[in-house]
């Protein structure tokens, strides 16, 4: 199991602040999100791994911390 951070527009369509998912890879755990939310499809966001953006597809360990960062206003 991972634990799922969800952020800005993010939480907003899941009504979560973060659940527990079981994946073996980023590309799956990507598509049991989209799956489970399918207004989510059209956000574009990023993944952080305990803590590191991640720039390409990657195995996930039991325990790991996965964020869905959508894009943040800034200002």
């Amino acid at each position: 199991m991972v634990r799922v951070l969800y952020f800005g527009v993010a939480r907003e369509i899941t009504g979560k602040a973060e659940e527990e998912l079981n994946a073996a890879d980023t590309g799956s755990l990507k598509l049991i999100i989209a799956l489970n939310y399918p207004e989510i499809r059209s956000v574009p966001f990023r993944l952080a791994l305990n803590g590191t953006l991640l720039k390409e597809e990657v195995s996930l360990e039991n325990g790991d911390k996965i964020a869905l960062l959508p894009p943040f206003a800034g200002g």
